[in-house]
């Protein structure tokens, strides 16, 4: 049996991540009883390190987490609140935590996460802007999108994506 003193006396000794090293555990193990988040936000916690939870399908798996740990971030991820919970916004419930974004669109259809670029979905990235401003984010605004979602992106050179990609996040910055 691994307790917490157990793994971090074997992490301190071999100057590991404790948790890099959990994690390398789990592919010998046939179970695993315990609280790996606990250990891993604690350690995140005492060495300055800001874990973000990014809205996805269960809101109240990523409420849980903010709840129980005061002291993580919160990412907004745009083509994830339309893909897994349409008409649902995280930001009114930690607008206040945020600490990252990833910016991307979709069709508003339930399940189908696509990360198209900026403009070419539903999202309203004016809202978004009001919110961000809300809340007095001031970190970077972070596009997570890919090219060959679409037939139309998969039809441009790669520059040219980055490029189209670059004037919509630039457009997006301008928002009020």
């Amino acid at each position: 049996c691994f307790s917490r003193e157990v793994i971090e006396d074997y992490a301190r000794k071999h100057q590991v991540c404790p948790f890099e090293m959990c994690l390398d555990m789990s592919l010998f193990a046939d179970a695993i009883i315990c609280d790996y988040n606990s250990y891993a936000h604690t350690y995140a916690k005492d060495n300055g390190v800001t874990i973000a939870f990014e809205s996805h399908r269960f809101v109240e798996n990523v409420q849980y987490m903010m709840e129980r740990y005061p002291h993580v971030g919160f990412c907004l991820d745009t083509a994830h609140e339309d893909a897994f919970t349409p008409g649902f916004r995280y930001m009114p419930l930690w607008g206040d935590r945020l600490v990252a974004t990833h910016l991307s669109d979709n069709e508003y259809v339930c399940d189908k996460d696509m990360h198209m670029l900026p403009f070419d979905g539903t999202f309203d990235y004016h809202e978004m802007m009001r919110k961000l401003d809300k809340y007095g984010y001031s970190g970077p605004l972070v596009l997570e999108v890919f090219q060959k979602v679409r037939e139309d992106y998969k039809e441009l050179t790669p520059e040219e994506f980055i490029a189209t990609s670059y004037d919509r996040i630039k457009r997006i910055s301008t928002l009020n």
